[in-house]
């Protein structure tokens, strides 16, 4: 298995045999329900990429819309084969509310309790920007633990993209849409060879 970065500068490098942990925050709430089958598109092109059988990949998934509705699709240790993983994948379905990024960040903090000490983890926010609270506390607080790197996609017609800057606190980590949709055609996470 060789990681190919597609996340650009600071992601897993072309070559590297090692093991990823991916957490995929993604936005479900009202503002995104038009192009909610395009996020899952841009998402099943990732996980179809992942082999997580051998145990050195895991991805998580967190969706999110109102100030209380953060819901854990699956978690690091929950899935063990790939079939397995892209059934629970077309199982989720668009929730709608407000977009709380901050407190979806919050949510994802707690997941990352659960990453591998030493393993890079890579977490994705999928989402438009428009957040109705504070992101900037719980984004520090990911940014600052050991080996985890954000990113933000967005494929919406409309993007905060001030709000994602402050999030991933690195420009370069933001992939907006013509851009976004084509990481996945340009660059795989992970490829087998």
């Amino acid at each position: 298995m060789v990681m190919v970065s597609v996340f650009g500068e600071g992601g897993v490098s072309a070559g590297d045999k090692c093991q990823v942990d991916v957490l995929l925050v993604v936005d479900s709430s009202g503002s995104v329900h038009n192009i909610y089958d395009t996020q899952k598109t841009f998402l099943a092109s990732i996980l179809e990429e992942i082999d997580i059988s051998n145990h050195n990949h895991r991805v998580a998934l967190i969706q999110f819309a109102g100030q209380n509705l953060q819901k854990t699709e699956w978690s690091f240790d929950d899935m063990n084969a790939n079939e397995q993983l892209m059934k629970a994948f077309g199982r989720i379905r668009h929730f709608t509310g407000t977009t709380y990024i901050g407190a979806a960040l919050h949510a994802a903090n707690r997941m990352l309790d659960n990453k591998r000490k030493n393993v890079k983890t890579l977490v994705l926010l999928l989402s438009d920007g428009y957040s109705h609270d504070n992101t900037e506390v719980p984004a520090e607080e990911i940014r600052s633990l050991q080996d985890v790197e954000m990113f933000a996609v967005s494929v919406a017609p409309h993007t905060n993209v001030n709000e994602l800057k402050k999030i991933t606190g690195d420009e370069s980590r933001i992939f907006v849409g013509k851009e976004a949709e084509g990481i996945y055609k340009q660059d795989k996470m992970v490829r087998n060879d």
